[in-house]
């Protein structure tokens, strides 16, 4: 090919960047042009987000059921939520084998139709709603200025909501409706706990359950999945203490399933948390395609923890002949564990690969309990608590069919009880001092006109040869010609009430009578009969002679 050629084919500087900016816009150039979204509202084509790849890309075929089988699952929950209370939570005689039959309905999949009102349910959220209705909107109603006890937080927060699923249509406006019930989610979250107040990845948490549900009960979702043991109390405490203690259990774990593979990170210098952090954080929502996310949640909210430990063996069970034959270094490790391959990762593969990986509740309690105590030695401490270690066990008790679950009333912070009274009480005052400052403008103004009165009337009193103004009226502001001035005639003696017989119109003595005795009317007289409430003075703003 010759240099002429070459250059030909060559693409200008200017056009790449058309280029670009016509891919950023769409196909045909149109900045308001809508994207094209999956069934679960992610923009399609987004690179580098592993939430936005569908399975049906990689199958090569898209998976129908019949409108009669979704419809027929549907009711089968509808009937389910319905009595949970009563078949799951309660001590009924035949509730082990309820829990069971709910359990595998969670494996199946919920239908998207209800999952927005299965999951409150499974977390315990809408009993923790219930005994406080009205917390989240007094919490989100908080003023957020610098006197917040959670200012320090509202920053990050705001920082992170554009980082939070960018390619969700939900959340991908810049100050539209999803980021705002996002930022009221995150910051009643840090007034509940301000002791936790907000961390990064509270947001991934929060804004996947604001995708299948309204705001407060996104926040009471939240407020389960961080308070409650079952879940992940504790993983966003500082130090990310529960995080290392779990990333421990899942080498532990991994050292009596795969020894070799085990081995093998650790030859690298490779630890679970460093590759396995956001696994636990963010309950694989930055790990997973987003129907794997929904599947995996579905049975993360009814079994707990240990669904989070059992993808997790699942994802090594699929990598490990890779990683022992592809990755001989760190380098290699890190990329593969930190950018886990998409195919392996989709619902057909992955949730067949969890179901058949055997984690026992035993096993999960013991490994947990000793990494607690390793914890401890590494940290310089011999002694530990034997109730931490007994929490730690506990931790792997299934959820859902918990009785107490969202019902144990561990009282509400303080901070938060005294941010919601002290706005309240703000919002009750507002009215009472705004009545306030309009009574004080009216009386001021009065003040003002009977002061500009009294000066006019001593300013005419020291003039007895002083003519009434050329429109008719006094200095006092008696009415014009042909009209009868209520102050006409009286004299500093007259009893008020009394009419004399003079006229406003007369010469400048009868002016300046007038006047001394309308200015001592006002100083030490009550108001006359005609408008008892105010004052007998008129304004000079009020060119039609109205009484103020």
């Amino acid at each position: 090919m010759s240099q002429v050629d070459k250059t030909s084919q060559a693409v200008a500087p200017g056009e790449e960047r058309e280029d670009k900016r016509r891919e950023d816009q769409g196909e045909d150039g149109d900045e308001d042009a809508v994207p094209e979204l999956d069934r679960y509202g992610f923009v399609l084509g987004a690179k580098n987000d592993i939430n936005t790849l569908s399975s049906d890309e990689f199958s090569g075929r898209k998976r129908r059921r019949s409108l009669q089988t979704l419809r027929h699952r549907e009711i089968k929950w509808v009937h389910l939520l319905n009595d949970w209370d009563t078949v799951i939570r309660g001590d009924g005689k035949h509730k082990k084998r309820s829990v069971e039959k709910a359990k595998e309905r969670c494996r199946k999949g919920i239908p998207y139709a209800v999952r927005g009102r299965a999951w409150p349910m499974l977390c315990g959220a809408n009993a923790r709603k219930a005994r406080h209705p009205t917390l989240f909107g007094d919490l989100a109603a908080c003023p957020t200025d610098k006197t917040s006890p959670v200012a320090e937080f509202l920053d990050i927060i705001d920082r992170d909501l554009n980082r939070t699923f960018p390619h969700h249509f939900l959340f991908k406006d810049v100050g539209g409706q999803g980021q705002a019930d996002l930022r009221d989610i995150l910051k009643a979250y840090a007034l509940y706990n301000p002791v936790l107040g907000y961390c990064q990845g509270m947001g991934m948490l929060a804004g996947t359950f604001l995708m299948v549900m309204p705001a407060e009960d996104a926040f009471w979702c939240l407020v389960s999945v961080l308070e409650e043991p079952q879940y992940c109390k504790g993983f966003f405490d500082a130090g990310l203490k529960e995080v290392q203690i779990a990333t421990g259990t899942m080498g532990a774990l991994l050292q009596r399933r795969f020894p070799k593979v085990q081995a093998h990170l650790e030859e690298q210098g490779m630890m679970p948390i460093m590759f396995a952090t956001d696994w636990f954080l963010c309950c694989y929502v930055k790990t997973l395609p987003w129907e794997s996310v929904l599947r995996v949640w579905d049975m993360f909210l009814f079994e707990g923890l240990r669904v989070i430990f059992r993808t997790s063996i699942a994802i090594m069970t699929m990598l490990r002949k890779h990683l022992l034959k592809e990755c001989p270094t760190i380098q290699e490790l890190m990329t593969t564990l930190r950018n886990l391959p998409a195919d392996l990762l989709q619902p057909e593969r992955l949730l067949p690969e969890i179901l058949n990986t055997s984690v026992k509740n035993d096993e999960l309690a013991e490994s947990y309990a000793l990494q607690i105590v390793e914890f401890a030695k590494a940290k310089g401490v011999d002694d530990v608590d034997p109730p931490e270690v007994a929490e730690g066990k506990s931790r792997f008790q299934c959820p859902a069919a918990m009785p107490t679950l969202g019902l144990e009333d561990r009282g509400l912070p303080v901070t938060a009880l005294e941010t919601i009274a002290a706005h309240k009480a703000r919002a009750q005052e507002a009215p009472g001092r705004q009545e306030k400052a309009g009574a004080a403008d009216v009386q001021g103004s009065v003040k003002a006109a009977v002061g500009k009165t009294a000066a006019a009337a001593s300013a005419a009193s020291a003039r007895p040869d002083a003519s009434p103004p050329a429109n008719g009226r006094s200095a006092a502001g008696a009415q014009g010609p042909g009209e009868q001035s209520p102050a006409a005639g009286m004299s500093p003696s007259s009893s008020p009430g009394t009419s004399g017989s003079g006229s406003a119109r007369g010469n400048g003595s009868a002016g300046s009578r007038t006047s001394r005795g309308s200015l001592r009317r006002i100083e030490v007289q009550p108001s006359p009969p005609r408008k008892a409430s105010a004052p007998h003075v008129e304004s000079e703003d009020d060119s039609d002679g109205d009484w103020v």
